[in-house]
């Protein structure tokens, strides 16, 4: 239930449509009270399901991330009792429940904290950890066996991590995007083999053509130094190249919004009209 009203609260797939407002107490009830009322789920198919997901998330643009629902409004409602630790909310630490350990590592989750995500440092979950429960274990002194994680939990003033706030979207060709699409699978769906009369995911057909794109873009800048600078047709022709393929980025990426996403107020929205010149990758980020 937790990782549902998680997912409810950020993402828009699987989200169902709240078909009346709850009563809600904002003195004591949680946010997720605001579910607890007759939801629609007309627009999430029945049939074919998983594959229907897992292609929406392929599409999933920024706008339809909320990346904090817990705004500052809703905060200030809480009871203090919510509100207590919040100075190691963001601490890198081991957290344990008798045998259980699971790391908590905010630095790769940055922007749920509304700071800028840099390139996380390298950190090994120890997915062994998982190898080891109760059974066959009943007589086993779990303080001193997870000694070494409990330590760094009575530590953990030690290890918050902290951040630049900056509520601007991550620039798509910035260092952390580059090394993020470099170490991680981009899509969930490879493009299927389409057969007759049952779903065909799109995610797959979309990474390749926005690849080419991003491709495209990034070549046209080493053919704009390349080119002698007295030849001011082709310089210009290279840049009108450079600003469509631009256009096009930032039309493929937009055109995937479903009608009743709400932008993001979380998100500023760049509108202005492309110059005669791009100069800088990072430029294409403005507008995408």
């Amino acid at each position: 239930m937790l990782l549902q009203v998680w997912s409810w609260e950020r993402l828009h797939v699987g989200r169902p449509t709240r078909i009346a407002e709850a009563e809600v107490d904002p003195d004591i009830d949680p946010l997720a009270a605001h579910w607890r009322v007759r939801a629609s789920s007309q627009e999430n198919p029945r049939p074919h399901t998983l594959p229907f997901y897992r292609d929406q998330l392929d599409m999933q643009i920024e706008e339809q991330v909320t990346w904090q629902p817990y705004t500052d409004e809703i905060l200030q409602r809480l009871p203090p009792s919510c509100l207590e630790g919040q100075e190691i909310w963001s601490a890198e630490v081991p957290l344990i429940c008798f045998d259980l350990v699971e790391w908590h590592l905010p630095s790769r989750v940055m922007r749920q904290f509304g700071w800028v995500q840099d390139i996380p440092p390298t950190k090994s979950t120890e997915t062994t950890l998982h190898n080891k429960d109760r059974r066959g274990m009943r007589v086993t002194d779990w303080e001193d066996y997870r000694h070494q994680y409990i330590t760094l939990w009575e530590d953990r003033h030690d290890y918050v991590v902290n951040g630049v706030r900056d509520p601007t979207r991550v620039a798509h060709f910035g260092q952390y995007m580059n090394w993020y699409r470099r170490i991680t699978r981009q899509h969930i769906s490879p493009i299927p083999a389409r057969r007759r009369m049952v779903f065909h995911p799109e995610g797959g057909a979309r990474h390749f053509m926005e690849c080419g794109i991003m491709h495209a873009f990034e070549r046209h800048f080493e053919a704009l130094d390349a080119l002698d600078p007295t030849n001011e047709v082709a310089r210009q022709a290279i840049v009108d190249i450079g600003n469509s393929l631009r256009q096009m980025h930032r039309l493929f990426r937009t055109v995937r919004l479903v009608d009743d996403v709400e932008p993001n107020p979380q998100l500023g929205h760049d509108d202005e009209v492309l110059a005669d010149g791009v100069d800088n990758p990072q430029d294409m980020d403005e507008t995408d």
